[in-house]
């Protein structure tokens, strides 16, 4: 396995250092007692909010104690080579630490090293603490480095200092409070108050020097380092200074400027982790379990990888694998892809996003009269006024059930206009008919669409069998989009699941209702179902009751107010019965009543390819 370190590259000021210190130590302590863990694992243990990920990530690279391997971090006394001395194999847990260990702490960590078993390794490290002169026993049952206690065996405060390699500054700043304190009655109480009464961290051999002051070789130096250790109101980092405990949490604190620094470090060398991790079997269950959880909730793929392999958006290495796991989970039957990173588990999604309201459909109608005859029909395009044959092809006029054939454009539009028609907002849903083709992703079949509107995000859904899409009635609400012609547009973000909305109350002239204009139709509309009267009879009422006539596009949307048809129905009206002609000077086109008994013309008949 492929093994990473960093060491520190910028220096930080000393109460900087020493939070960053206690950090480490916290991060190490999780790694020392589970193994190897995630950084955000390691975040969520800390449970600190000036540790973030940026911030562990940092701590973890900048500190040789730490390794990298399978994005996962271990400590670096694990990772090194079995051919190196016994005793520097065990000083290295001991120094990586800087805390007593075990004995079977030791044996487990050299049966990692040496992959023998942990029985075994605890017997020969057992052996190699008690008999080398390096190590010693701290307290009842655990060894340390012998260096991390005072040698008494002097007759002069200068030899103890010398001989233990310190320096008189590293005790005069606290020696009034060490000679103030109680030593004789009990030397861990003694130390506990020289440590609270100082205005920085205190070495433990400096707490060693001043309880030899008063007892000479004779204080025994182990059971106070372990005394030290166990005191609840005290701190030991790893670099053997002594600090209190109420101060912690005001020094990781004091992280927060430095995750802030720290965060354009961690994307760089992180730029140039280029690799993609590999995906085994197990990573695709441990996707699978995270969707599952979430039930009917949409589980976000970004979301995922960063806590399965702790790669964010912008990394490099993230976008080869997310398109490897949404290749391997779209395909997979338990799950639902969703488009983009989205994913549910099977059958989750709201089976009103399945189907066609029973209001959009056109239905089969049959306004035959008692004798057989036919009014409206239907003719091939080649039979169709020639500007109609253009006006069919228009967006406006094409709906569910009633479209062109959709095309794949080189270059996507990023910016669509969206008009709403009437029984689409009576429905809350928005045909894909209307919109320049391309705009949204070829794949899946259903899929899941944010819009982002006024600071705020609403989700609404794409099926492309149906072609629909779903869930809008809460925009047209919030929106108070008129009756019918509502004017929005939608804009392309760099998210193909990601759209931002735009609306200032505008209204599209020719698909615009007013009210009054709404009850006439709605009159018409009674009296057509009333009657049943053909399509052709209410082309006739609504011209005649019109007679400045109306576009094309006009009639088209007015006439599905009363009832559902298809445009090129309502084109092969207007271009096959005499009664019908555009103006030459408005293109509106209008009505005449005395020709409407002519019936349909003669050489229209040819191209009439359905009656009903």
């Amino acid at each position: 396995m492929a093994k990473k370190s960093a060491d520190a590259a910028t220096m930080r000021s000393d109460t900087e250092h020493f939070a960053l210190t206690i950090l480490q130590d916290k991060l190490y302590e999780q790694i020392q007692s589970s193994g190897p863990r995630k950084t955000g694992e390691l975040v969520s243990g800390i449970g600190h909010p000036a540790v973030n990920l940026s911030l562990a990530k940092y701590a973890l690279r900048s500190s040789s104690r730490f390794v990298q391997t399978q994005r996962k971090w271990d400590i670096s006394a694990r990772w090194e080579s079995p051919e190196l001395p016994f005793e520097k194999l065990l000083e290295g847990f001991f120094t990586g630490y800087g805390r007593p260990l075990t004995a079977q702490q030791i044996g487990a960590g050299m049966a990692t090293i040496t992959e023998r078993d942990e029985e075994t390794m605890t017997a020969v490290a057992t052996k190699f603490l008690q008999d080398f002169d390096a190590f010693t026993a701290i307290g009842n049952e655990s060894y340390g480095l012998k260096s991390w206690l005072v040698d008494g065996d002097y007759e002069t405060t200068s030899d103890v200092l010398f001989y233990n390699f310190m320096e008189p500054e590293d005790v005069e700043p606290f020696q009034s409070a060490a000679d103030k304190a109680d030593w004789k009655t009990d030397p861990a109480a003694a130390a506990r108050e020289v440590v609270q009464k100082a205005k920085e961290p205190v070495s433990i051999k400096a707490l060693q020097f001043f309880a030899w002051e008063h007892f000479g070789p004779d204080i025994d130096q182990s059971q106070l380092y372990a005394a030290i250790l166990a005191d609840e109101e005290l701190g030991v980092s790893s670099d053997q200074m002594v600090y209190p405990k109420s101060g912690e949490k005001k020094l990781l604190d004091g992280l927060k400027t430095l995750a802030a620094s720290v965060q354009n470090e961690v994307e760089e060398e992180e730029d140039a982790e280029e690799t993609p991790p590999t995906i085994t079997d197990q990573d695709i269950e441990e996707f699978g379990r995270i969707i599952q959880a979430n039930g009917a909730e949409t589980t976000q793929l970004s979301d995922a990888v960063l806590k399965i392999f702790e790669l964010e958006e912008d990394e490099r290495a993230y976008e080869p694998t997310a398109e490897t796991l949404t290749e391997r989970l779209r395909h997979d039957p338990r799950f639902t892809w969703l488009g983009a990173g989205r994913f549910r588990p099977a059958g989750t999604v709201p089976e009103e996003f399945h189907q066609t309201p029973e209001t959009l459909l056109i239905p089969k109608y049959d306004f035959a009269t008692p004798d057989g005859e036919h009014f409206d029909i239907e003719m091939e395009t080649a039979g169709l006024e020639s500007g109609l044959s253009k006006e069919i092809h228009e967006l406006l006029v094409q709906d569910v059930g009633d479209e062109d054939p959709e095309e794949h454009p080189a270059k996507p539009p990023t910016q669509v206009d969206l008009v709403l028609k009437y029984h689409h907002k009576q429905e809350g849903t928005y045909p894909l008919a209307q919109l320049a083709d391309g705009f949204f992703a070829l794949e899946p079949q259903i899929q899941e669409i944010v819009l982002r509107y006024d600071g705020s995000s609403y989700t609404v859904w794409l099926n492309r069998e149906s072609r629909l899409l779903y869930g809008f009635g809460e925009i047209y609400a919030l929106l108070d989009m008129p009756i019918s012609g509502g004017l929005f547009h939608l804009k392309a973000t760099d998210r193909s699941d990601v759209f931002d909305l735009e609306y200032s109350q505008e209204t599209d002239e020719t698909a615009s209702v007013q009210p009054g204009r709404l009850l006439e139709l709605l009159q018409l509309k009674e009296e057509a179902d009333t009657e049943n009267l053909p399509t052709f009879e209410v082309v006739c009422r609504m011209l005649e009751r019109q007679s400045g006539g109306l576009s094309y596009p006009r009639l088209f949307v007015e006439l599905n107010l009363i009832r559902r048809v298809n445009r090129l129905l309502v084109a092969s009206l207007l271009s096959a019965y005499p009664c019908f002609s555009r103006q030459a000077t408005t293109g509106l086109w209008v009505f005449d009543a005395k020709k409407k008994s002519q019936g349909l013309q003669k050489s229209k008949r040819k191209y009439v390819v359905r009656e009903y």
